[in-house]
């Protein structure tokens, strides 16, 4: 099993989706390619030795908010302005 794929059965929401976008994604970073557990508990050390909780629940939210407004408001951004301008204008919030 991946770790960063966990098999935890599929998504019910949007809200679902989301959380375990961000999850993922947090993961992702805090681990990285770790394939053992050594590893993990080393990068996982050096991560909370640099940044508190706080900060690692600041990422993760940041990736739920991200993951929410891709999925709710793309569709109505295409509708008013090009695919082009979407992506765009997704890229700069997920940067900010």
């Amino acid at each position: 099993m991946n770790i960063l794929n966990p098999n935890s059965g599929n998504a019910t929401s949007i809200d679902d989706t989301a959380a375990k976008e961000a999850t993922r994604l947090l993961l992702e970073e805090l681990i990285g390619q770790a394939e053992s557990i050594d590893e993990v508990q080393a990068q996982l050390q050096e991560t909370f030795t640099a940044n508190t909780l706080e900060d690692i629940i600041i990422k993760y939210f940041g990736y739920y908010i991200n993951e929410l407004l891709s999925k709710w408001f793309y569709e109505n951004l295409i509708k008013n302005k090009s695919e082009g301008d979407c992506d765009n204008f997704l890229i700069k919030l997920k940067i900010l």
